[in-house]
């Protein structure tokens, strides 16, 4: 079953202008569980190189290894 993306169109284009941007952005992400924060994030990065790391309950140190490596092997992989 193939789940098609619906509405939350101000918000992705929010994020179209923060990445169109000359500027650098930081973009926090939050609000209730299962609105769909995930959703429209994974929609927005669709065919555009990125990088996603979801942090799960852990120690600082381990969850900052794990995200060095997710972030070394994607531009590892990276076409700029």
């Amino acid at each position: 079953m193939i789940q098609q993306f619906v509405g939350r169109k101000e918000e992705l284009n929010f994020l179209k202008s923060a990445y169109g941007s000359m500027n650098a952005e930081f973009i926090v992400i939050y609000g209730r569980r299962r609105i769909g924060k995930t959703a429209l994030i994974r929609e927005f990065v669709k065919n555009r190189p990125h990088v996603y790391y979801q942090c799960e309950r852990m120690e600082t140190s381990t969850a900052v290894r794990e995200f060095q490596s997710r972030l070394a092997g994607s531009l590892k992989n990276a076409s700029f």
